[in-house]
């Protein structure tokens, strides 16, 4: 029977563990350094900024990178990724009540900063004639899909880091 594969390069098994320090210095380093620009370029003009950390973690078959929002407005960001209301997890309105005074006042008209299908046109301003209720039934807010956004964004140049590290890693192996 003829011989059908033959030997490529090495014949001894790859230094995983060498690799898998080359994955995790090139996380700790450019990616976690790049990974939030996405997130903060999303956020960059809205008046409540919301920091986005990114950790790196090592677990015995795992090597993970993570981004988050975070800070006090790490809220507003999770609405906007979820969305609230009837677009929300809950699929139903939900009441606005006044918290300090007798009742609510807000303009008539509103143009969000961002839209639903996760772009940035709107001024984020709001005008009309001002109008006051006791309560609103607020209908929600769209999704955005700005998660998406940023993993499409970053997966070109994350792949080409985790190549380069894994070539690394087996150089020095």
């Amino acid at each position: 029977m003829a011989k059908v594969f033959k030997t490529v390069g090495r014949t001894k098994h790859p230094n995983w563990s060498g690799i898998a320090t080359e994955i995790e210095k090139a996380m700790a380093g450019p990616v976690a350094k790049r990974l939030p620009e996405y997130a903060k370029d999303a956020v960059s003009d809205w008046d409540h900024k919301v920091a986005f950390p990114a950790d790196v973690k090592r677990g015995a078959d795992e090597i993970r990178v993570q981004s988050y929002p975070d800070g006090a407005n790490a809220d507003i960001w999770i609405w906007m990724v979820l969305g609230t209301g009837l677009y929300g997890p809950k699929h139903r309105k939900y009441p606005i009540r006044p918290k300090k005074a007798k009742s609510l006042a807000f303009p008539s008209a509103y143009a969000p900063h961002t839209t639903p299908a996760g772009g940035i046109h709107g001024p984020g301003t709001s005008s009309g004639p001002t109008v006051f209720a006791d309560e609103v039934m607020h209908p929600g807010i769209q999704k955005r899909p700005l998660v998406t956004n940023w993993a499409e964004q970053v997966s070109t140049w994350f792949y080409d880091v985790m190549r380069d590290a894994v070539r690394q890693g087996v150089r020095r192996a």
